[in-house]
Parts: structure tokens; sequence; C-alpha cells
């Protein structure tokens, strides 16, 4: 059975049209779609591939195998849409020792974020954003882990083979944290510091000019007066992972960033996010209140939670 969307608009209209995303491959391959989706989950396997992710070896005896799937997915873009396809293993049967360690990711301050921009407004500095693509299958793995052959993928010579990961795969548990130290290695190789406040802040002086580089798993901002500067470390990045440079920054951690140069100003604001929620509830059209209750509105002692139980 097809998944319902999550939000009551994608809902609404999956109700009214057959570009409902499959939730496994059998419903993939036998939608009206299916060609699209075949061409999609090519194009995942060779990126993996290209990555070197995997060796098809003999399923070894007395080890756990952790099972893999396909993600199906359908962005619109323009007037088109993208069929998407995703290989992810399923991180959820990994046992902890056994298949993975340590998991955790750090992830870059709120209040890191505010400073950098603070400093890029009052010095009028350079700011500029890329994005890793696919960054989790460049983490190296620590442990050694084999993985059921990706079904449309199973070879015909070896059915009863596996894969033994040699990369990071969408969907382990360790994929995350693999990924920050791969990139956490280079950065050092590049004789960046890594701050002591915050894991997701590198910085590095020449001689008296600072380049910053902020990290949000994938997403970074650089900041930096010389544009040289950041032109050879985003030329760096892009020998080494496979970058899209989205030159000026305008959006990070699902905030817009607004700035004026002249005046020496960067404001940040989610006007996206809002009007997606209003689009999404159907309120487009409904009649903005400066409160978030009726003046009329009365609340009564009966109303309180009387315990704690209550009040989660």
């Amino acid at each position: 059975m097809p998944r319902i969307p999550s939000k009551l608009k994608d809902f609404h209209l999956a109700l009214n049209t057959e570009n409902i995303e499959p939730s496994s491959y059998e419903e993939a391959l036998g939608s009206s779609k299916s060609d699209k989706w075949k061409i999609a989950m090519e194009e995942e396997i060779n990126s993996v591939m290209k990555n070197k992710t995997w060796t098809l070896v003999p399923k070894p005896k007395d080890t756990s195998i952790v099972n893999c799937k396909w993600l199906f997915k359908m962005k619109q873009e323009n007037e088109s849409t993208r069929y998407k396809v995703r290989l992810v293993g399923k991180g959820f049967a990994q046992k902890e020792v056994i298949d993975f360690h340590r998991n955790l990711l750090p992830v870059v301050k709120y209040t890191m974020v505010r400073i950098i921009l603070a400093l890029t407004a009052h010095f009028n500095w350079e700011l500029k954003q890329m994005v890793v693509k696919t960054s989790f299958l460049h983490g190296d793995l620590d442990e050694t882990i084999y993985m059921s052959q990706p079904d449309c993928f199973i070879s015909d010579k070896h059915p009863d083979h596996v894969w033994l990961l040699k990369k990071s795969l969408y969907g382990l548990k360790q994929s995350p944290r693999q990924w920050n130290k791969k990139f956490d290695l280079f950065m050092q190789y590049l004789n960046f510091q890594r701050s002591a406040f915050d894991p997701c802040l590198y910085f590095k002086y020449y001689s008296d000019i600072p380049v910053f580089l902020v990290l949000y798993v994938d997403d970074m901002l650089i900041a930096s007066s010389s544009i040289t500067l950041i032109v050879e470390l985003q030329n760096n990045l892009s020998k080494n992972f496979e970058m899209k440079d989205l030159g000026n920054a305008k959006k990070i951690l699902g905030m817009s960033i607004e700035r004026n140069r002249k005046t020496s100003t960067i404001f940040l604001n989610q006007k996206s996010y809002v009007k997606n929620v209003v689009e999404n509830f159907f309120m487009s059209n409904a009649k903005p209140t400066s409160v978030p209750l009726a003046a009329h509105f009365q609340l009564c002692k009966n109303q309180s939670p009387n315990s704690e139980t209550e009040k989660e």
C-alpha cells in the first residue's frame, strides 16, 4: 500500500493524482512510471559504484548481513517532475559494538552561525555557500560491514554473494559521523584549525587575513575579506569532494539570509517556512491577527493541568 504523505496538502493532492511515491521496489516496477524509476535506480547505483563503495564477496558464515532498500522520491522542479532514488542500508538492524561503535554527529551551534554572520556584516566580508553532494558516501568505515545485494542489481554470476562495504552508505548508523571525520581530516590537511568552542567552525589565518568555514552536516558557509582565498578553498574542496557551488549565501539552517552591503546589515528570517506552513494548511487567505487568541476568549482554572502528567 502506498505510504500516505505526511503533509495535509500533499495528502489531498495524492487523492487526486496518480503521482504517489512507491514505498517499495515492487511498487515502483509495477507502477505506470516504472521506466522512470528504473532510470533513477541506475543513476543511483552508478553513483555508488563511482565512489567505490563496495566489493562483491562470498557471503561469510556466522556474520550478520545488513539488508538494504530503495527509497523513492518525486520532486517538483519548475514545470517538470524529477524522479529521485536512493539506496540505503537498514541501519535500524545494526547492533552496537558489532556493526558500529559511535554514531554522534556534531552540528554547528546557531550562536556560531550568528557570530560569523555578524562579523561578515561588520567587516563587509565575502560570504559564499557550498554543499557536498552525497556527503555520507565519502566516509570510510572503521567496521567490517556486509550488506545484501540490492533488488534489480543482483549479480547474475554470483547471486548469493554480498557487498563488503568499503565506504559509508546512507542509512547506516555511523555514516554521518564517518563523513564528519573524513571532512575534519581534510581540513587539517589544509592547515585549518577546528574551534575549541564549536567543532563545526574551521578557521585559518593568511598573515592577517582570516578565512572561516562553518559546517552543518554537508552545508557550509565560507567567509573572508579575500575572495581569492575563498576561491582557493573552494577549489581544494571540489578536488576532494563532489561539491555544488551555491554562490553568495542565501539560506542556512532553514533561515533566509538577506544582506545589504551598503548599510552593512544581514537579516535572518523564516518567511519561506511560514509561507509553506500556511499553504499546507490552506490558510493563505486567512485573516491575520496580532494576538494568538481572540480578545474575547476566556480561560478558566478548570482548564489548567492539575499534575505533572497532565502538563506533559
